[in-house]
């Protein structure tokens, strides 16, 4: 699986909040320029689809209804499915609606937001972070971080809006099977030879 990446949810959330809150300072203190208010909003796609376990077009249009409709409850449709199906993303708090004016750039053509989006988060996170991050690694880190606090994974699918649980074990599954295996050769400093 090319987009497994094995970044951990609470890394990936504490970095996104840091940035968030960095970017947030910027805007606060009258220095931001267009681009501080663009990494504003790409932020907090990436911490509303973390959070959320969602697709990034499907956190890039919460956010989009969150700024116009001000609601931190959104309803919006599932990518990736035949029949029209919809899901709750809820916005996170740390997010504030009026620092998301440039919003509207993020507005264009589905297939242009999405790769702007993508293309951003990649070369951000490897200038910035060293890190080979890509646009699926939060859906992955929420699910994995559910599946490992012992989560249904029928339950995971219906936040996840999965169309076939197979996916999920396979996630849940791998997930835990590493978990095994780390518990089952895990060795005290102390008992080591050398």
């Amino acid at each position: 699986m090319t987009w497994f990446k094995n970044y951990d949810f609470k890394t990936l959330e504490c970095m996104y909040l840091n940035e968030l809150k960095f970017y947030s300072k910027i805007i606060d203190i009258g220095d931001a320029t267009k681009f501080d208010y663009c990494r504003y909003c790409y932020l907090s796609i990436l911490l509303t689809q973390l959070r959320n376990g969602a697709r990034l077009s499907e956190a890039t249009d919460a956010i989009v209804n969150f700024y116009y409709n001000g609601n931190i409850n959104q309803n919006v449709k599932v990518r990736k499915k035949k029949q029209t199906d919809y899901r709750l993303i809820i916005i996170p708090r740390e997010i504030e609606r009026s620092k998301l004016e440039y919003v509207d750039n993020l507005i264009d053509d589905y297939e242009i937001k999405h790769k702007k989006i993508s293309a951003w988060v990649k070369k951000y996170f490897s200038r910035t972070k060293n890190m080979d991050l890509n646009t699926h690694t939060n859906r992955h880190a929420c699910i994995t971080y559910l599946a490992l606090n012992n989560t249904n994974p029928l339950d995971i699918q219906g936040i996840t809006k999965h169309s076939k649980l197979n996916m999920i074990m396979e996630y849940v599954h791998q997930t835990k099977g590493n978990e095994i295996l780390k518990r089952l050769n895990k060795v005290d400093e102390d008992d080591r030879r050398y």
